[in-house]
């Protein structure tokens, strides 16, 4: 077996990051699964994976502080997985507001 990893993964509540994260976990790595509600998470943490929670849509400064928390969760992480998403449905024309990076 290749040496064990530790796996931060965004966007674990469901769908696709919640399926990674257990079959990292399956594959005898380490997972950090992260996301907005830890709540949702419990079937991630009773496979064993640490839990933390991470949201996007926070300020930078309290972003920061969530991410260092899940990198110390083992002391440092091997690889990162940005599933977290945001899904818009419908055409651009149809939006009532539209967001711009600044």
């Amino acid at each position: 077996m290749a040496a064990q990893k530790v796996w931060l993964v965004t966007g674990t509540s469901s769908g696709l990051g919640n399926e990674l994260a257990h079959t990292i976990l399956k594959n005898g790595h380490k997972v950090v699964a992260a996301g907005r509600n830890t709540s949702r998470l419990a079937s991630l943490k009773e496979a064993g994976a640490a839990v933390a929670r991470i949201d996007q849509n926070e300020p930078l400064d309290v972003l920061k502080k969530q991410v260092e928390g899940a990198i110390a969760v083992y002391g440092h992480i091997n690889v990162i997985v940005l599933n977290a998403a945001y899904v818009v449905a419908g055409t651009l024309e149809e939006r009532t507001h539209v967001s711009t990076l600044s």
